[in-house]
């Protein structure tokens, strides 16, 4: 899983507010103690799901805290998922005049478009 900016400097805060040692987290965690202290800081640019794991069970934190996903922009949800931006916005298109939305007409019976009825 590839490491945000923001993991060593709370990797660092965690373990010093639990008051562990890098070597006594390493153990815990199962990594040595170089391979800890890369993450600690920042030279190591990814980390192994079970490695996130005990890490985020013996410090005591969320995943996302630790990972800085909190610090990442919102994405404001579609307000109508089941419309295209077309239908919302449309457009007038040069030479599109007499043309609509896809039918059932266009595209056959079995179209992706329109599924098959069911009885």
């Amino acid at each position: 899983m590839p490491l945000s900016t923001g993991f060593a400097e709370r990797l660092l805060q965690a373990r010093r507010q639990r008051g562990l040692e890098q070597q006594a987290l390493a153990d815990l965690v199962g990594l040595t103690r170089w391979t800890y202290g890369r993450l600690e800081r920042g030279e190591a640019t990814q980390i192994n799901i079970e490695s996130l794991r005990q890490l985020v069970r013996f410090l005591g934190v969320s995943a996302d805290w630790l990972l800085a996903i909190d610090q990442l922009p919102t994405v404001t949800p579609d307000p109508d998922p089941y419309t295209t931006p077309h239908d919302r916005f449309p457009a007038k298109v040069a030479g599109s005049e007499g043309h609509s939305a896809p039918t059932k007409e266009h595209h056959g019976e079995y179209s992706p478009f329109f599924p098959p009825a069911t009885p």
